[in-house]
């Protein structure tokens, strides 16, 4: 097992055999939300699905205080934008002042919870679609205090509910 340190600097959780209790590997798992894109690869590749690794990066903003969690994610607006907004915009001032319209709704494309509970409910789903691997991509200025909290609130949940 990786100790708290190597996991909150490099930002990685290992899901572990627990998570096959989520639908993992088996036909009731297969097949749904994002787990559809790896199990037709593994088929394309003639490979067992059980034996893809299958890792994602999660868009994470959480908070004790809720005002917060949901201002920290206006430093990535731009994210927000729909595809055709961005498309053919070269001019980084031009993609700000684009950004700055999204930031009363950048947060729809975060996980925001203040509640650690309700945290580890928001990243279960994507346990529960087959995903191993978790890297956790924290907004706002202060990412010392957001890997902190991370470790102290939310870490310890994630391996006592999934090893």
């Amino acid at each position: 097992m990786k100790s708290l340190l190597s996991v909150l600097v490099v930002g990685l959780v290992s899901v572990g055999a627990a998570s096959a209790d989520q639908g993992r590997g088996n036909s009731e798992g297969r097949g749904k939300g994002p787990d559809k894109v790896a199990t037709r690869g593994a088929d394309k590749a003639e490979r067992a699905y059980d034996g893809v690794e299958k890792l994602i990066e999660m868009k994470v903003s959480y908070d004790t205080d809720r005002r917060r969690a949901l201002e920290d994610c206006g430093i990535w607006s731009a994210l927000a934008l729909p595809g055709e907004a961005k498309m053919g915009v070269e001019d980084p001032r031009e993609m700000e002042r684009l950004a700055v319209q999204a930031e009363p709704y950048a947060h729809r494309r975060w996980l925001v919870a203040s509640d650690p509970d309700e945290h580890v409910e928001q990243i279960a789903t994507y346990v529960g679609y087959g995903f191993d691997h978790l890297v956790f991509h924290f907004p706002g200025d202060d990412q010392e205090a957001a890997v902190e909290r991370y470790g102290r609130d939310i870490l310890p949940r994630l391996r006592a509910r999934f090893g």
